[in-house]
């Protein structure tokens, strides 16, 4: 009586095991086509401009940057500073500006301590634009 008991409990097990095999191999198909999507969308909606040129200047713990392209004032949807200390990576800031108009955009950047820094200058623009630079500082 016993293995007659025993017979449903070890086809009920056989058969969660191999629907556990394929909903492993059906995710990891999944997940290669989802990456195998996202790279595609990567190459497509992540837009590099080369013909964006940004003029950035930092003096009197003032940070700005004017943005053209092919010779004209460019307007971006936004503007961003990142700014990585040199010696503590994990002491990244990240600066707003604020649009004075005409491409040029401006950032506070009074709170950053003394030492060496890489500021990555970030723009996001229409159709999926996003360009960066980074220039090298040194805050006193």
């Amino acid at each position: 009586m016993k293995k007659l008991l025993m017979i449903p409990a070890l086809v009920f097990a056989l058969g969660a095991c191999s629907n556990d095999t394929d909903s492993t191999e059906k995710t990891e198909e999944n997940t290669e086509e989802l990456h195998a999507h996202e790279e595609e969308n990567a190459e497509e909606g992540h837009a590099h401009s080369a013909s964006l040129d940004m003029e950035f200047t930092y003096e009197n713990d003032e940070m700005s940057v004017l943005l053209t392209q092919e010779g004209k004032r460019y307007e971006a949807d936004r503007v961003r500073f990142e700014v990585v200390h040199r010696e503590d990576e994990d002491a990244t800031v990240w600066l707003k500006t604020e649009h004075e108009g005409d491409g040029n955009y401006t950032a506070d950047a009074s709170t950053l301590e003394p030492g060496s820094y890489e500021t990555v200058i970030h723009v996001n623009g229409p159709e999926d634009l996003h360009e960066h630079t980074s220039e090298n500082i040194s805050v006193e």
